[in-house]
């Protein structure tokens, strides 16, 4: 009797220890979490061989210096401040274009040049856009100041993994670029299609940061332009009237 009570306790022990209830109370052991691995060091920007375009250079020529400039070349500008930051834009058309920035428009390429200078303070931009009815003129002129470009800085830093092909040309929306970027210069060439048949070869000079970093004029209010102003144009540069 005393026997079969002992056996009895010893297989409630057992049934205890081995019971769901008991298990369900087990918190599992988790795995270390493994150690973030090393982000890779982005490349650290080296300053340009030259900061100079078309005979200006960026960063350090004046008011003066433009105005003299657009002399020497006699071309057909507008100088007007814009509407709501501390900077002047210069707008000149086609004719008399300088050979550095116009040279190497094959065809009948139209082209304005662009200049945007803080008001107390050196040029920090300097573009061309040459607008091109004709597709293989386009991708040769695209290609022909790439060369150019590369000459003068070397490899770019980021382009298009194949080059433009007048195949490419027959969808509504196309564009290509390549890009070079300095501590104290930043360059972007595109070549874009984005509405009718017209192409654009777009090149652009920037001293980077510069342009963030001017002060908003006092008359203006956030974006908006003030009553009678000259619009603002989504690029930078104000048009002419």
């Amino acid at each position: 009797m005393v026997l079969g009570l002992i056996i009895a306790a010893l297989l409630a022990c057992t049934c205890a220890e081995e019971s769901p209830q008991s298990t369900a109370r087990e918190i599992p052991r988790l795995a270390p979490a493994m150690p973030p691995g090393e982000q890779p060091a982005k490349p650290r920007r080296v300053a340009a061989s030259t900061l100079s375009v078309g005979g200006l250079t960026l960063g350090s020529a004046t008011s003066a210096d433009i105005d003299a400039w657009i002399n020497a070349h006699q071309l057909a500008c507008t100088d007007q401040p814009s509407s709501h930051r501390k900077s002047h834009h210069y707008r000149c058309e086609d004719s008399g274009l300088p050979p550095a920035l116009a040279a190497r428009r094959p065809g009948e390429a139209q082209g304005v040049l662009m200049l945007v200078r803080a008001d107390e303070g050196p040029v920090h931009h300097v573009s061309t856009s040459r607008t091109h009815a004709d597709v293989a003129a386009a991708i040769e002129d695209y290609q022909a100041a790439a060369a150019a470009i590369a000459k003068r800085l070397g490899e770019s830093h980021r382009a298009d993994a194949s080059p433009p092909e007048p195949v490419h040309f027959e969808k509504p929306l196309s564009r290509f670029s390549t890009v070079w970027r300095f501590s104290d210069l930043e360059v972007e060439l595109s070549l874009s299609k984005m509405s009718g048949t017209a192409l654009i070869v777009r090149e652009r000079w920037d001293v980077p940061g510069a342009a963030s970093g001017l002060a908003p004029r006092a008359t203006s209010v956030g974006h908006m332009p003030t009553s009678g102003a000259v619009p603002h144009s989504p690029h930078g540069i104000v048009p002419t009237r």
